[in-house]
């Protein structure tokens, strides 16, 4: 009676392993890349959504045009000029706007939540994400292929 396997049995089972391997850790890595991409699409579409909505509730004006950042307009609240919204303002009777997101999410290819308003264009990787002031465009700094 026989115990355990031989030498020729365990290389086979360790080359099949192998074979396995080489075949499915490329496609997880693909997946996660995918992963990725979808997400960083999804927060674009979202804080798109949301500059918009502070464009119409402050008169065709976009966030970071007027006194408040781009972070204390989305993230806090605001009068309808775009002035960061304080108790003063609640006591002269004006209604405030905002907030519109509870914080700039970090981008999932480089873990950054910065935003960098304007200058040179996206994909250079030195913030999380771009924000174009003259258009309203909110982009990924990370090179998305």
């Amino acid at each position: 009676m026989r115990r355990g396997y031989t030498i020729t049995e365990f290389c086979i089972v360790a080359a099949v392993l192998m074979a396995i391997s080489i075949v499915i850790l490329p496609e997880l890595g693909r997946a996660s890349m995918d992963s990725r991409k979808s997400q960083t699409l999804s927060i674009i579409q979202n804080i798109q959504n949301q500059i918009d909505l502070y464009k119409h509730d402050h008169n065709g004006v976009l966030p970071s045009q007027n006194q408040s950042t781009f972070e204390q307009a989305l993230c806090g609240k605001t009068d309808r000029f775009g002035a960061v919204f304080t108790t003063k303002l609640v006591n002269m009777g004006l209604k405030n706007c905002g907030p519109y997101i509870t914080h700039i999410p970090a981008n999932p290819f480089n873990g950054d939540n910065s935003v960098r308003i304007d200058g040179e264009l996206a994909g250079n990787n030195t913030n999380g994400w771009r924000f174009d002031s003259t258009t309203g465009f909110f982009e990924s700094d990370f090179p998305i292929k």
